[in-house]
């Protein structure tokens, strides 16, 4: 099964992974493997690619290659398929360190509203950073 182009098309405006962007990036994408019939990539109890898979597979671990930023492509870059990319993607970045929750907080703590702004983005923002806080 190939992807289709109107697939890939929301994935355009979807920013590059960086170390910020974790819980906001990964929602789309999850979305997007379950629109390609891929479930499986997410998935806490997958142990390997499906058979039936292999070949979207590899298709979905070059477009997920792809919407990795550069700092972060060497987590995956010997990642033989989108399940294993994504596995060591989800280990990097929803790790507790000390480090990470201290960015979260300050994730938090920083969002102001703009009351130019629709209310719905400051509520947007706070449930975003609130999920980064919750990984």
């Amino acid at each position: 099964m190939k992807v289709s182009a109107a697939m890939l098309t929301p994935l355009d405006t979807l920013p590059r992974l960086s170390e910020d962007t974790w819980a906001a990036w990964s929602k789309p994408l999850t979305r997007f493997f379950a629109g390609c019939g891929a479930t499986y990539i997410t998935a806490e109890s997958t142990k390997k690619t499906p058979d039936d898979k292999v070949d979207l597979d590899g298709e979905l671990n070059w477009i997920l290659y792809g919407k990795v930023g550069m700092d972060w492509q060497y987590l995956i870059e010997d990642s033989a398929s989108a399940w294993e990319a994504w596995k060591a993607l989800r280990g990097h970045f929803e790790k507790s360190t000390m480090s990470s929750r201290i960015r979260a907080r300050r994730l938090f703590y920083d969002i102001a509203h703009d009351p130019s702004q629709p209310m719905a983005s400051y509520v947007q923002a706070v449930l975003s950073a609130c999920s980064v806080l919750k990984n």
